[in-house]
């Protein structure tokens, strides 16, 4: 977050639509400085994640494909935090949890619309407090009424070995899945609380 502010403050930030992000290269780095609506492409291989990766902009995360390109979180909590009040999007990519840390991997807020396309979201684990555990995890504010228009659209999203859930959804969200698969997840595939659709 402070190196976004940082990048904003500064005129730190590219104009380039799509960002190229090579094998080895420090994603969150490239997230901090790449322009709002841009595309982040990256490269083939394995990504690791030592802190959560957090989205305060509308963005497009690709990879060369669910089984070519994978982020890897060891950060608490969760893997990657979606706060952008914009669409974000997630394609052709695999994220994933150190199984040895507990946490769940997309964590996205009330506020947030998020579009993944052949994704895969694996390895959450709960904690001790039993908190986490989701392979998309999507809060809401307590009390939120359903909201009248889809904001999560799911297609062919593979969601595996999650020890809560695959999807928890709160009561601010309207989700779509088409062509999506749940397998090995703990309590349930999907889990739809309070005025969630």
């Amino acid at each position: 977050v402070l190196d976004r502010l940082t990048a904003n403050l500064t005129g730190g930030t590219t104009n380039k639509a799509r960002v190229l992000v090579a094998a080895g290269d420090d994603v969150a780095a490239a997230l901090a400085t790449a322009a709002p609506g841009a595309t982040l492409v990256l490269a083939a291989g394995e990504f690791r994640l030592a802190h959560t990766l957090v989205v305060l902009d509308q963005i497009t995360i690709v990879g060369a494909g669910r089984d070519e390109t994978r982020l890897v979180s060891s950060a608490p909590d969760a893997g990657v935090l979606v706060i952008s009040p914009d669409l974000v999007g997630f394609q052709d990519l695999t994220i994933a949890r150190d199984r040895a840390v507990p946490g769940s991997v997309v964590l996205a807020s009330a506020a947030t619309s998020v579009a993944l396309e052949r994704v895969a979201l694996e390895g959450a684990r709960a904690n001790a407090d039993h908190g986490g555990g989701a392979g998309l995890d999507l809060a809401s504010a307590s009390g939120s009424a359903a909201p009248g228009r889809t904001t999560v659209e799911l297609t062919d999203v593979l969601m595996r070995d999650n020890a809560w859930a695959g999807l928890a959804v709160g009561g601010g969200h309207r989700v779509s899945a088409v062509s999506s698969t749940f397998t090995g997840n703990g309590q349930c595939g999907a889990c739809f609380i309070g005025a969630s659709e």
